[in-house]
């Protein structure tokens, strides 16, 4: 038998079938759930997550793209997508390769320091990905993935002001200062983010994060 990348988690089934660990009709059967277009996974209770749902697309672009956005995200361990089901993302360079259910296909070319791996998962880069995630729709959303993975990575808000000046006139790029301007890499969680943006919308100062309460009779920080 052979070793077919992915095993067991997410896997191309025709890998599987020809290094004889599994049999077609046993890959279609109730062990196994098809998460798209050859690409399968153990059976389990429940939905499959994005992690999840990431790496498949993963095996399905094969080399011709890497996992970005809240994929991307994801893999960083810095999760900060706004709903359960949002799709896994993947961008390419160009090509045919067309979306399916439950993923987003993204065509661009990213330069060398652009692109980082994960494991064996091939992905945009902690900044690249802060950079695609702030160019959204929603500005609060925006600002949740930047503190996710500014706080994760040690990464400083205003180096998306460098991507900015790379990819002038993109779309959504305009609105990347202002994102920067309400960011904070001492952010902890996505919850934290967003009653720190209420506070902020409701025309009070921006609060300072992490702010240390002593406990003089125990000599302790929290």
């Amino acid at each position: 038998m052979g070793t077919v990348p992915g095993w067991p988690v997410a896997f191309r089934g025709s890998h599987a079938v020809a290094a004889g660990l599994v049999t077609r009709d046993r890959l279609r059967g109730p062990r196994y759930r098809r998460l798209l277009p050859d690409v399968y996974c153990r059976a389990a209770a429940g939905p499959p997550d994005l992690l999840l749902r990431s790496l498949a697309a993963d095996r399905l672009v094969e080399g011709r793209g890497v996992l970005s956005g809240c994929s991307a995200a994801v893999l960083f361990g810095a999760a900060c997508a706004p709903r359960p089901d949002v799709p896994a993302e993947v961008t390419i360079p160009g090509g045919d390769l067309r979306p399916h259910p439950g993923s987003v296909v993204h065509r661009g070319r990213l330069r060398d320091d652009e692109v980082t791996h994960v494991r064996d998962v091939v992905c945009t880069a902690p900044l690249r990905t802060a950079f695609d995630l702030v160019r959204g729709p929603d500005l609060d959303e925006a600002v949740v993935a930047v503190d996710r993975l500014a706080n994760r990575h040690r990464l400083h808000p205003d180096r998306l002001l460098d991507l900015c000046e790379r990819y002038r006139g993109r779309r959504g790029v305009a609105r990347v200062p202002r994102v920067v301007e309400l960011a904070s890499p001492y952010a902890e969680s996505p919850a934290e983010t967003r009653l720190r943006l209420l506070i902020v919308a409701a025309g009070l100062p921006c609060p300072r994060v992490q702010w240390p309460v002593q406990d003089t009779a125990a000599r302790t920080v929290f």
